[in-house]
């Protein structure tokens, strides 16, 4: 399964070689983290399309990689497990802002927000399970 601390691990082995420019063996580095090659490379096809890394796919499971100063920037800001923990906070942040603002409101106006309301919860909720 790929999890946020999965995803950060990776980056975060990548940028701990203090290099630009990274080879890499897939099988070799999904073996270190227990998964499978394909998952390895899935991860760095994500990391790719976020701009994080510049990659160069070579026969038999080579990577050539490049990181972006980007990638830096996100491992030293936390990764993707900071960037899911603020996703959660802003949440909450506004759950309650919804239920301050529902004792403020016209009742005819409750219903709806209790609509809003239960659907933050709701986010929440499934946010917590994918921990």
């Amino acid at each position: 399964m790929i999890t946020t601390e999965l995803k950060d691990q990776i980056l975060k082995d990548l940028t701990d070689l203090n290099s630009i420019r990274v080879q890499v063996f897939a099988e070799e580095e999904g073996d270190k983290l227990n998964i499978d090659m394909e998952t390895y490379i899935a991860i760095l096809d994500y990391f790719a399309r976020l701009n994080l890394i510049k990659l160069c796919k070579c026969m038999g499971g080579e990577m050539l990689i490049t990181l972006t100063v980007e990638a830096f920037d996100f491992v030293n800001y936390g990764g993707f497990h900071a960037q899911e923990e603020l996703l959660k906070q802003n949440i909450e942040k506004l759950n309650l802002e919804i239920q301050s603002l529902s004792k403020e409101l016209d009742p005819s106006f409750k219903d709806r927000l209790k609509g809003i309301t239960e659907l933050g919860c709701n986010i929440l909720s499934a946010l917590t399970l994918f921990k």
